[in-house]
């Protein structure tokens, strides 16, 4: 086919874009000019490019019309290997490199140019979330990642002769060594170390705890300890602690130990949260000096608690208990040290970093059966203070007839028996409490008042103690003339009371 001398101008009109999201353009997407019937065109490689475009590897654009096209026109790619377009015009980007993209009309060819270059690479972050330790007690950890699911990232370990990973971030002991599990989610790398003494061929004693990350250790010898992670320029990282008096941490990631106890630091990344859980075993003391001791104590089933008193302490200072085997005894947070078994241990109080010991020997037998005292009240509203070393839990098992607050104190407000249960937390103390009515000397008939009608009830019951019987408080009342056994004379003595001759009953004994 010959070419005419003179060529048609092809008429320019303007472009409408619809771009990919994902795209990256040098300008605006080029589109195709409308189809114009009886347009002449030169063959494809004199064909002058309409536009060039240019994308990131594996990103998609298409070319559209921003005129009526009465014809569909076929797609052409010089370079699939660089760049493909399917027949609706998307171009999609394969490789770096050029290619050239054509819409073939039965009487225009258009042509593209389409650049494609490497994705804009993120720089990496790498972080180190610290050490766990696993053994035959403690030989599964599930990190939790903050900000993101851990089926979201990417897990592996160094040495699954070691410890193996799930994909869900489940870390689990196999083996004696060490090695890093890594857990990567986008351009952030998360590593943990682990220090692995698990024998596969003893049985694990307890069941694998949840929810354990990584730890950081810190003591007299070793006080401060570098969060090491790779950071890029210009990312922003803010450092924080949940306990400011166990550890604190620097715009570096440095944490300084500056108590002993437990506390978690945090790094937000971009919005990113992830944390390091630290143990402080910081005392301030000089390393290798001994705390000082406080004294000695022992318990038993007779003295099972007891508690150690402070003096002196900072205003402002809590001091933090702790017991080398709760086995043979705890401590709470008042410095109450109860037994559970027999032994010695040694409780420790820090006192803002200074360490100051009790030397604890335990001989108390958890087996022993709980031991048993007794008292009797006279009169509801009787009250009485029991004499208890510790802080036992103290339970009245009938409020009926007896009650007692936490500081010990049992109130009569009924007639009968009771059982106080002092709980001390591996040994019971019961406690048995009598309430009987209040002896009113004279008052045989028990109405509350000394009158004849108590002598007449005495005489009766002389004279017919079947007929007219007394209650066991009633016999009790009616003995008031100072002589042991029931007369005559007890008769005379309540008259003596209700006539004004004597103040008070009992008589006193006749020698």
């Amino acid at each position: 086919m010959c070419l005419p001398e003179r060529r048609m101008k092809m008429k320019k009109r303007s472009i409408m874009v619809c771009a990919a999201v994902m795209c990256l353009l040098a300008g605006a997407v080029p589109a195709v000019p409308a189809y114009v019937p009886g347009q002449t065109v030169y063959a494809v490689e004199e064909t002058k490019v309409t536009d060039s475009i240019t994308l990131e590897v594996g990103t998609s654009v298409p070319i559209t019309s921003s005129g009526e096209v009465t014809e569909k026109p076929n797609w052409r790619s010089d370079n699939e290997k660089v760049a493909t377009v399917d027949q609706n015009g998307t171009v999609t980007a394969v490789a770096e490199g050029t290619a050239y993209v054509y819409a073939v009309f039965s009487n225009a060819i258009y042509k593209f140019e389409v650049k494609v270059v490497k994705p804009a690479e993120e720089k990496p972050v790498t972080i180190n979330l610290g050490t766990v330790t696993m053994d035959n007690t403690r030989y599964v950890a599930k990190p939790e990642l903050s900000g993101i699911n851990n089926t979201d990232a990417k897990w592996s370990t160094s040495d699954d002769k070691v410890a193996k990973v799930e994909a869900d971030g489940t870390i689990t002991a196999v083996g004696k060594g060490s090695c890093v599990i890594s857990a990567v989610a986008g351009n952030t790398t998360y590593t943990i170390n682990i220090t692995s003494s698990y024998d596969p061929e003893a049985q694990p004693s307890t069941t694998p705890g949840e929810g354990f990350i990584g730890s950081v250790t810190l003591n007299d010898e070793q006080p401060t300890r570098k969060i090491e992670a790779t950071i890029p320029e210009g990312t922003t990282v803010t450092w924080s602690s949940t306990d400011e008096t166990v550890a604190k941490v620097d715009s570096n990631g440095v944490i300084t130990a500056v108590g002993s106890g437990s506390c978690r630091i945090y790094a937000d990344v971009n919005g990113q949260k992830f944390y390091v859980e630290v143990t402080s075993e910081y005392t301030g003391n000089t390393p290798g000096e001994t705390p000082k001791e406080l004294m000695k104590i022992t318990l038993d089933n007779a003295v099972p608690s007891r508690k150690v008193g402070l003096n002196n302490v900072p205003e402002g200072v809590t001091p933090k208990w702790s017991t080398s085997d709760n086995k043979v005894a705890t401590v709470d947070n008042d410095g109450v040290v109860t037994a559970v078994g027999k032994g010695r241990c040694t409780v420790t109080v820090d006192i803002g970093g200074k360490l100051y010991t009790v030397d604890v020997t335990s001989e108390f037998d958890p087996d022993a059966k709980p031991e048993t005292q007794s008292y009797t009240l006279e009169g509801i509203g009787t009250e009485m203070q029991l004499e208890i070393e510790g802080d036992p839990e103290l339970i009245s098992m009938n409020s009926d007839v007896a009650t007692v607050d936490k500081d010990g104190k049992v109130k009569a407000v009924g007639i009968g028996e009771a059982v106080i249960v002092a709980n001390f937390g591996g040994r019971v103390v019961e406690i048995n409490i009598i309430v009987v009515p209040k002896t009113v000397y004279g008052d045989a008939n028990e109405d509350g008042k000394i009158n004849v009608a108590d002598a007449v009830a005495i005489l009766q019951n002389i004279a017919n103690a079947t007929k007219y019987s007394l209650t066991k408080q009633g016999m009790i009342n009616a003995d008031c003339d100072g002589n042991k056994g029931i007369t005559g004379s007890d008769a005379i003595a309540v008259q003596m009371k209700d006539a004004g001759v004597v103040k008070a009953l009992p008589l006193t004994p006749e020698k």
